[in-house]
């Protein structure tokens, strides 16, 4: 199952509604760090702007707080708990992960589809921001949710998954190619150093690689400084 929802820039994007949340070590350390982290938590300033459009055309706009705003609004209360975040993405899923001496919890969120460089980074600016605020439960000063009880309501399409095609070789297209290509370069990498970041995500030659491969080469060397 998948909702529209907005991100950074305003368009409509799908991200997968299925999360799944697990546990490790005990959870009543954890939780009460998690309890001691909120006295500290400062507050969430709206001070972006979202336009919300489907089809080409103008719904409404929000406001929200940003994913730098929401780090540092929390900084303060992880520091006096002493919780770790992290926000690890290994091509195919999203995790965010907070730990507590021996305890953790995380949260894995599979991707949706995506084409460009561009639109991964705006999907896993959304999708950081999406898991810290639901695992810590903070909410902006007004969100999307607040223009929809206003009456600014999008248009939601929900539709159950379908199962991923077999990917093979020869499904590897044109203009994925290009993209790593041109993102290997403007990252300054040769060829032994694309045949390295090829080997470590998919575990054989760029000859070799499918469509599905390729695209986990392009997450990597865009998270490449």
């Amino acid at each position: 199952m998948t909702d529209d929802i907005p991100h950074v820039h305003g368009t409509i994007v799908q991200v997968p509604a299925i999360q799944r949340l697990t546990y490790e070590g005990p959870k009543a350390p954890l939780f009460k760090a998690l309890a001691e982290a909120r006295k500290h938590f400062g507050q969430l300033t709206t001070d972006a702007k979202a336009d919300v459009s489907k089809d080409g055309k103008y719904l409404y706009s929000f406001k929200y707080a940003p994913l730098n705003v929401v780090l540092a609004a929390l900084e303060p209360g992880l520091t006096a708990a002493g919780l770790a975040l992290m926000q690890p993405f290994d091509g195919d899923t999203m995790y965010t992960i907070v730990a507590f001496e021996g305890s953790s919890m995380t949260v894995e969120t599979p991707l949706p589809e995506w084409s460009t460089p561009q639109q991964l980074g705006s999907l896993l600016t959304y999708i950081r921001r999406y898991q810290i605020k639901g695992l810590f439960a903070v909410a902006d000063e007004e969100d999307d949710d607040g223009n929809e009880a206003s009456g600014n309501k999008a248009q939601v399409t929900r539709k159950e998954p379908t199962a991923p095609k077999p990917a093979h070789s020869t499904d590897l297209s044109k203009a994925t190619q290009e993209d790593v290509i041109a993102t290997a370069k403007a990252k300054g990498l040769d060829g032994s150093g694309l045949a390295k970041i090829v080997y470590e995500r998919t575990g054989q030659k760029w000859k070799d690689c499918s469509e599905l491969d390729a695209k986990k080469v392009l997450a990597a060397l865009v998270l490449l400084p």
